[in-house]
C-alpha cells in the first residue's frame, strides 16, 4: 500500500506560500454572497416562489410550491465539485483581493509554555505530526522553541516516568537552552510582531525561515520604543473592563486596562495590570462606558472578552466580540506620520510619563516614520516623550539568519532508552559507533537498572549510530537482558535549519485588511469567500494587477417613471435577457452583480425588467448612465478554495481582519 509523508504536504504548503513569494502565480481572495441562505430544515415548511436563476425553471411565472426553508443565518454545508456549483460560486462574487507576499504564510499549531506540563522530546524515528504531547512551544516573549530532550526515564517495568517542565525556555542561544527541570531546548525563531497580529489565531502561529521572513514586515512597524517619555501626559479611560474576584479569600483580582479606537468605538487591545492569583474558574469580564453608547459588534449587547486562566492568573484576554460605539481615551494620543499607512497605536502611561507604547496595528509601507504623542489636557505643561521605530523585523530576522546557517548536521542531542536491562553498576560506559564523531553520554543507574542516558556532548556528521553499554563490573556473560537504546538523529541539515519543515507546517493561512469602505456602503451580509488563481482582466485578457477590485455595474435609472419600492437589495432584474442582483439602491441610482458567466456590457438606453413577485407585477424601467462597470472576469481563473460563513457586517471607518486557514 502507498503512503502520503508529512513531507508532501508540508511542500504543497509551502509551495503556495513561495508562489505567492515568487510571483509565480497569482491569487486572489474574494468575498461574495449577499443574498440570504437558504438551508433545509424539517420543521419549517412555507409557501414561496421558486428563486432558481434558470431561465426555464416552470415555476419561473411564480407559482407557489412548498420549500424548507432554515434561519437564512446558519451556511450551507460546503459547496460541492460540480461544474454548476463553480458557476454559482463565481456568480456571488463581488469583491476580489490580489495576495501579495505579506498576506499568506505558513501556520502550526502551537501551544504557549506553560509550567507543569509534559512536552515530547522530537525524535526522528516517530511521526511527530500524529503524536499527542507538543514538542515545540511559544513563550512570553513569543520565542519559538524545539524540545531535543525531556528528561524522562525509564522504570522497572520499562515504562516512561515523565518530568514536568518546569522553567520557561526563553532568550536567543544560538546552541541549545538547558533549563533547570533537566529539559534541552532548541531555540527557532522569535515571531515577529507584524505577523503575530495577522496570522496568530484560533492555536496557530506563523511558522518562518530567514528566507521566508525578508517577503514579511516590509513597512510594518514592529514596535515603538519609548526612548524619553516625558513629563505631564494624562490618560481619561472612559471605557472600563471589570473582571470578577477569584473564589478563595486569599485571591488577587486580575485588572487589564483597554485601549479603544476613538473612530469606530472598537477594543483593539488591552494590557494586563494585574495578572490576579487564585482563580479556579473563568471569571466574567464586563465591559462597561461611561458614556453608554458602547454596543457589541456582532449582534451582542456589549462587546465581550473572555478571560484565560493558567495556574490560576490571568495569562492572557481573549477579544470575542470588540464592540462599537465605545468611548476611547483622547487625552493622550499617538500618531505615526510616514511614507507607510495603517499603524494604529496607544500609549500606556503612569505618573505622567508614558512608559509604553501598544502597536495595535503595524500597518505598511513604511520606510520611515515619526512617532508623537499630543496631549488635550494641559498641553503647555507637557515635555516631550521621545520614541523609536523598529520596521520591518530585522533583528528577529538576523538571529534566526544565525540559528539556520550554524545548524549543526548530525549532532546527537538525546538517547533514547528503551529498556534498562539489569545488573549495572555505577559508571556503565555509553559506547556510540557511528560515522561522526564527538558524540559523548553518560548513564544513570538505579537498582541495577539504567534509567537515563544523559548526552555530555552533541558532536556532529553523524548519519547513523549504534549504541551500547560497557560496565566492567557486570558479571559477563549475563543471563539477564541488556539494555538498549537508540540515538535520535537530527533532520537534514540540523535542528533549526529550516523550521518549516521541522515543525511539519502543512497549513497556510492567509490574512487580507479589507478597507470596510469599499464594501459596507452596500449594506449587506456578506456569506461566501474563497481563493482563485490567475483572474483575468475583462479589457485586455492579462492577470489583474489592481490590488482591490469591486466587480458590479453601478448605473442610474431614468426618473421619469417613479420606481417600485418593491426594487430593492436582493432583487433578481433582467436587461437584455441577462440576469442581475441588486446589491445596493438609493433612489435611482443602483449597483448590480451579473449572473451570467458570458460577460454581457450595459448600454445606456437598455431597458431594465423586474417581476414583483409578491404582486405579480412587471415593471421595465431605462437605464440612463453607466457610471462604472466591473475590470475583472469572475469566471476565469480556477477557484482553489471556497468557505461559507454565517453571514457578517462590516462597519465604516475600519480595516478589518480576514484570515482563512488551508490545511494540505
Amino acid at each position: 500500500m502507498a503512503s502520503i509523508r508529512p513531507d508532501f504536504h508540508e511542500s504543497l504548503a509551502y509551495r503556495m506560500v513561495e508562489d505567492v513569494f515568487y510571483h509565480r502565480t497569482n491569487l486572489f481572495y474574494f468575498i461574495g454572497k449577499v443574498d440570504p441562505w437558504r438551508e433545509y430544515v424539517d420543521n419549517a415548511v412555507v409557501q414561496d416562489q421558486c428563486d432558481c436563476l434558470c431561465p426555464t425553471c416552470a415555476n419561473k411565472n411564480g407559482t407557489l410550491i412548498s420549500v424548507q426553508y432554515g434561519d437564512n443565518y446558519e451556511p450551507e454545508s460546503d459547496p460541492d465539485n460540480s461544474g454548476s456549483s463553480d458557476i454559482g460560486i463565481r456568480d456571488n462574487i463581488i469583491y476580489v483581493h490580489k495576495l501579495e507576499s505579506g498576506d499568506i504564510a505558513n501556520v502550526v499549531k502551537c501551544d504557549k509554555w506553560v509550567e507543569g506540563n509534559y512536552y515530547a522530546q522530537w525524535d526522528n524515528t516517530k511521526d511527530m505530526t500524529v503524536i499527542d504531547t507538543p514538542f515545540y512551544v511559544y513563550n512570553s516573549k513569543f520565542e519559538v522553541f524545539k524540545c531535543l530532550f525531556n528528561n524522562k526515564k525509564i522504570l522497572g517495568d520499562d515504562s516512561y516516568e515523565l518530568t514536568p517542565s518546569t522553567v520557561e525556555p526563553s532568550g536567543v542561544n544560538y546552541d541549545v537552552t538547558y533549563t533547570s527541570d533537566g529539559y534541552v531546548w532548541k531555540y527557532l525563531y522569535t515571531i515577529p510582531t507584524a505577523l503575530k497580529n495577522k496570522f496568530m489565531s484560533h492555536g496557530f502561529v506563523p511558522v518562518i525561515t530567514s528566507l521566508s521572513s525578508t517577503f514579511y514586515s516590509r513597512g510594518a512597524i514592529d514596535e515603538i520604543i519609548v526612548v524619553d517619555g516625558g513629563e505631564g501626559y494624562s490618560s481619561e479611560y472612559k471605557t472600563f473592563a471589570e473582571i470578577d474576584p477569584p473564589d478563595g479569600e486569599n485571591g488577587v483580582q486580575a485588572k487589564i486596562t483597554l485601549f479603544v479606537n476613538d473612530r469606530s468605538g472598537t477594543i483593539d487591545s488591552y494590557v494586563i495590570d494585574e495578572k490576579g492569583s487564585g482563580y479556579t474558574k473563568t471569571p466574567e469580564i464586563v465591559v462597561r462606558d461611561l458614556q453608554g453608547d458602547g454596543t457589541g459588534k456582532y449582534g451582542n449587547t456589549t462587546a465581550i472578552l473572555k478571560a484565560n486562566i493558567v495556574d490560576g492568573s490571568l495569562d492572557s484576554v481573549t477579544i470575542v466580540d470588540p464592540g462599537i460605539n465605545y468611548s476611547g481615551d483622547t487625552a493622550t494620543t499617538i500618531t505615526v506620520s510616514g511614507d507607510g499607512h495603517g499603524c494604529v497605536a496607544y500609549p500606556r502611561i503612569v505618573d505622567g510619563k508614558i512608559v509604553g507604547v501598544i502597536v495595535a496595528e503595524p500597518g505598511d509601507e513604511y520606510t520611515y516614520a515619526t512617532v508623537k504623542a499630543s496631549c488635550a489636557v494641559n498641553a503647555a505643561d507637557i515635555r516631550p516623550a521621545k520614541f523609536e521605530t523598529k520596521i520591518g523585523g530585522s533583528i528577529n530576522i538576523n538571529n534566526q539568519s544565525i540559528i539556520q546557517q550554524i545548524a549543526t548536521e548530525g549532532s546527537i542531542y538525546a538517547i533514547e532508552l528503551t529498556t534498562g536491562g539489569y545488573d549495572y553498576t555505577d559508571g556503565t560506559e555509553v559506547i556510540i559507533e557511528g560515522d561522526g564523531t564527538g558524540c559523548v553520554a553518560h548513564t544513570e543507574v538505579e537498582n541495577g537498572r539504567i534509567s537515563r542516558v544523559i548526552v555530555d556532548k552533541f558532536g556532529e556528521g553523524y548519519t547513523y549510530a549504534k549504541i551500547s553499554f560497557f560496565d566492567k563490573n557486570r558479571k559477563e556473560p549475563n543471563e539477564n537482558p541488556e539494555a538498549q537504546a537508540y540515538a535520535i538523529l537530527p533532520p537534514l541539515g540540523g535542528h533549526g535549519c529550516n523550521p518549516i519543515k521541522e515543525l511539519n507546517s502543512s497549513t497556510v493561512c492567509t490574512c487580507i485588511m479589507v478597507d470596510s469602505a469599499k464594501l459596507t456602503k452596500f449594506n449587506q451580509e456578506f456569506r461566501q469567500s474563497g481563493i482563485v488563481q490567475n483572474l483575468l482582466a475583462l479589457e485586455t485578457h492579462t492577470i489583474v494587477q489592481d490590488t482591490d477590485s469591486m466587480i458590479a455595474f453601478e448605473i442610474y435609472l431614468d426618473t421619469t417613471t417613479n420606481i417600485t419600492d418593491a426594487l430593492g437589495e436582493d432583487s433578481i432584474v433582467k436587461i437584455d435577457n441577462v440576469l442581475y442582483r441588486v446589491i445596493w439602491r438609493d433612489n435611482n441610482h443602483f449597483f448590480l452583480q451579473q449572473l451570467s458567466y458570458i460577460f454581457r456590457e450595459i448600454q445606456e438606453g437598455a431597458l431594465m425588467n423586474f417581476t414583483d413577485e409578491k404582486n405579480a407585477k412587471d415593471y421595465t424601467y431605462t437605464v440612463s448612465e453607466v457610471v462604472d462597470r466591473p475590470h475583472v472576469n469572475k469566471y476565469s481563473g480556477e477557484v482553489l478554495y471556497i468557505n461559507n460563513n454565517s453571514p457578517y457586517e462590516l462597519v465604516d471607518n475600519q480595516r478589518v481582519k480576514m484570515r482563512t486557514y488551508i490545511e494540505f
